[in-house]
């Protein structure tokens, strides 16, 4: 019967990072609806329609990119749309904060709105 030699254990060091990425979180205290792509203050298909049309047809742009940012990535592409179709017809993921009532996005990515958009949650 042969017997085998365990090697002695040797304390494993962390790997330094090779590229960090700095992190910004700014705060905006622009009142908008996560999803009212266009500024009619409800959430619905129309949203998703717009934002296919904007991106896809060089529809009219959104009054407020942040409403536009449905699944609150930070960025305004095909994914929102599909993420607001998700949630309205496939019972998917809630619809990020602030939906669906008007507030502000206290984190992430400010992307604004302009002024006079969203005038319903102002009233």
């Amino acid at each position: 019967m042969r017997h085998f030699r365990r090697s002695g254990c040797r304390p494993v060091r962390s790997a330094r990072p090779v590229h960090t990425v700095p992190l910004e979180v700014r705060r905006t205290d622009s009142l908008f609806i996560r999803g009212d792509a266009n500024d009619d203050g409800k959430v619905n298909l129309a949203d998703a329609v717009w934002i296919l049309g904007e991106l896809m047809r060089s529809g009219p742009s959104t009054r407020c990119p942040e409403a536009a940012d449905v699944n609150d990535d930070g960025a305004r592409d095909v994914s929102d749309a599909v993420y607001l179709l998700q949630y309205r017809f496939l019972h998917g993921p809630t619809i990020p904060y602030p939906h669906p009532r008007c507030g502000a996005d206290a984190f992430g990515v400010a992307l604004g709105c302009a002024a006079g958009s969203v005038d319903h949650c102002r009233g």
